[in-house]
């Protein structure tokens, strides 16, 4: 049998072709909501950039646990606040032995912008908590977390 150069090299050109067409990006046109990825700020991959704040313990200890007491509850009102707002997508504490105590994630990729509304936390303002902040691409979906949130709360902190 005589192999024919131009076909072995039109057939390997073909199977190229067709890995190539395999490993590009799928669309699934069927379920994207151009809608929903413009009111959350997705880009093509459904993400999006925001700001992540890392909280640790801070220089000042709690004072007497009334003043303590209510500069916690001045923070959780504040995390409710920017959550609210649309300012903050997900926070939670952290546990363990480690200076780390809680992360916020921002809805913004401003990290300046996210340093002004941390700073208006009554925590890191009397030095209890503070922040390292830095950028974090994630899926644009964390937005809906506060709405979500709501519907499974029952108590508020």
């Amino acid at each position: 049998m005589k192999v024919n150069l131009n076909d072995s090299y039109i057939a390997l050109m073909a199977v190229v072709m067709l890995f190539a067409s395999c490993s590009q990006t799928i669309r699934n046109e069927d379920s994207f909501n151009q809608a929903l990825a413009s009111e959350l700020g997705a880009d093509d991959y459904g993400m999006r950039t925001y700001t992540l704040g890392l909280l640790f313990a801070g220089p000042e200890r709690s004072p007497d646990s009334t003043l303590g007491d209510r500069i916690m509850r001045g923070h959780l009102d504040h995390i409710n606040l920017m959550a609210e707002r649309g300012q903050l997508a997900v926070a939670g504490p952290l546990s363990g032995t480690s200076n780390m105590r809680g992360i916020f994630v921002f809805a913004t990729d401003d990290t300046a912008q996210a340093r002004k509304w941390l700073n208006d936390d009554p925590a890191v303002q009397a030095g209890l908590l503070y922040a390292e902040l830095h950028l974090w691409y994630a899926s644009a979906a964390l937005m809906r977390v506060p709405t979500i949130h709501k519907q499974l709360e029952l108590l508020r902190p």
